[in-house]
């Protein structure tokens, strides 16, 4: 595993880190000190923060012996890694990219690794080197074949990127052999579409540039949602977006609702329901109407929608 900035903490060190966010007391106010070497800190006392993790100002910092402030991947030993950005805040419960491949920073900050996590819904088997083995987050160039995900039960997206400039496909083989075609366009794409089937998956995919995809579970949709407005009663009432999307669950209203788009190609909207599904609007081009959308007593619902520009869905009545 390639990484770069990697330092080797002392035996001290080492110990100290066991359940480094539990442990890390906040430090009374003291001040930052800057020399060729990097970033230093020195507390309230006025002696130099050093072998230690301290909480500043709410974030948990890592100095190493010589009292220098750590950034990037950090070697305790034995195998075990922590990351710090470039500000050198430690990473708690989040992905980190590393080269192509995606690693997890535990609650704890130490790199998921020999471990089968589920995060966000997603059954990760993470291998001697962090790498997740099961293919949720893989970066990658040209045609391949991704094989082996494997997903715990719930809904699924998958965020597809890509930066060719001719073709790039996108098929998904199920464990039951359903095919379906996920992604198929010209050039650059950034989108996100709906994974069905049963897992174990495998996708073809079909490029002549890099790409990269994560996928994602679908949750009950929160207030900070960028894509959605919501009611005083929680109700979601509108959504925008660009190109391709899935959203996440909401609650909302049967009734008329606007649909508008400013692409020029496809542009598809389904309505996902306790019933099943329906085709809202399937048209070309730019669109401006009204459809009739109907929610069952008790049930949630999700839109997916394939779209070329941008779009927006909204309750009118």
């Amino acid at each position: 595993m390639k990484k770069a900035a990697i330092f080797f903490l002392a035996a001290a060190l080492i110990f100290s880190l066991a359940g480094v966010g539990a442990f890390a007391a906040e430090e009374p106010s003291g001040g930052w000190l800057q020399a060729d070497e990097g970033w230093y800190y020195e507390k309230a006392d006025g002696t130099q923060a050093a072998d230690e993790i301290l909480t500043i100002d709410g974030a948990d910092y890592m100095f190493a012996a010589d009292g220098h402030m750590y950034t990037g991947w950090i070697d305790v030993g034995n195998g075990d890694f922590y990351y710090a950005d470039d500000s050198g805040v430690l990473a708690y419960d989040k992905w980190q990219k590393s080269g192509s491949s995606w690693y997890y920073l535990k609650e704890d900050g130490l790199m998921a690794r020999d471990e089968l996590l589920v995060i966000d819904g997603v059954s990760c088997q993470f291998d001697a080197s962090g790498v997740c083995a099961n293919g949720q987050n893989v970066s990658g160039s040209g045609d391949d074949v991704v094989t082996g995900i494997t997903l715990e039960s719930g809904i699924f997206r998958v965020h597809f990127k890509h930066d060719g400039s001719r073709n790039f496909i996108v098929k998904s083989y199920d464990d039951t052999g359903d095919t379906n075609l996920l992604v198929n366009t010209i050039g650059t794409y950034d989108g996100y579409v709906l994974l069905e089937g049963t897992s174990p998956y495998a996708f073809e995919i079909t490029a002549d540039g890099s790409w990269t995809y994560t996928i994602e579970h679908l949750t009950d949709a929160k207030e900070d949602d960028a894509h959605i407005v919501f009611a005083e009663d929680g109700s979601a009432v509108s959504f925008t977006g660009t190109g391709d999307y899935v959203t996440d669950i909401w609650t909302g209203r049967s009734g008329a609702w606007q649909f508008t788009h400013d692409g020029e190609r496809n542009f598809a909207v389904w309505l996902y329901t306790a019933d099943g599904r329906d085709l809202l609007v399937n048209e070309i081009g730019a669109y401006d109407g009204k459809k009739m959308v109907s929610i069952p007593a008790g049930s949630k619902a999700f839109f997916e929608i394939h779209a070329s520009g941008n779009w927006s869905a909204s309750i009118v009545s």
